[in-house]
Order: structure tokens, then C-alpha cells, then sequence
């Protein structure tokens, strides 16, 4: 994997701040079709009536993890986990190259 990374998509990962990472990672889970959570009012709630878990299993929301949904966004999952890795490397040397 990360020998078909090029060298121009690695240096724009590691050229962010982790604020913006915290960002890209919101903005696709607020996309309706990666089922994370529900739009309500321009915030991510966790059901239609809940903003947030309660821990009470009776209103736990599933998301079923098929073949197909592992097939549609299983790429978007390799791509953040090859960014953090890159990201993570890069903030590890900047730390201990003092």
C-alpha cells in the first residue's frame, strides 16, 4: 500500500495540521450514505431523536457492515488509515529529530 502512494498526495497529508485531519474525517461522516450518524439541524445526532448514545442498548442504532457497504467505503477506510500513518510518522520525526 504505501508503495502506490505518490510522493505529492504524502506530502500534502503530512504538510496539515491535525486540526484539519479531525475536519476531513467529519465531513465524511456527515455524509448520509456512510450511515454514521444523522443530519439534524447541522449537527451529527445519533439517531432521529437522540443527539447522542445514551448507553441504553434498546436505542442503539445499527449499522449493518455488509459486503456491500464494505465494498463501497472499505477504500475510503484504507485511505484515513494510510493518512494517519503517514501523519503519524511525520509528527514522530518532527518530535525526535530535537
Amino acid at each position: 500500500m504505501i508503495d502506490d502512494v505518490e510522493d505529492a498526495d504524502a506530502a500534502v497529508w503530512v504538510s496539515s495540521q491535525p486540526w484539519e485531519w479531525a475536519a476531513e474525517s467529519f465531513d465524511l461522516v456527515r455524509q448520509a450514505e456512510i450511515q454514521y450518524c444523522i443530519m439534524k439541524d447541522d449537527e451529527c445526532w445519533y439517531s432521529e431523536t437522540q443527539r447522542i448514545y445514551d448507553g441504553n442498548e434498546d436505542n442503539e442504532r445499527t449499522v449493518y457492515m455488509n459486503e456491500q457497504y464494505l465494498d463501497e467505503f472499505g477504500p475510503d477506510v484504507i485511505l484515513r488509515l494510510t493518512q494517519a500513518g503517514f501523519r503519524l510518522a511525520a509528527t514522530l520525526e518532527s518530535a525526535l529529530a530535537d
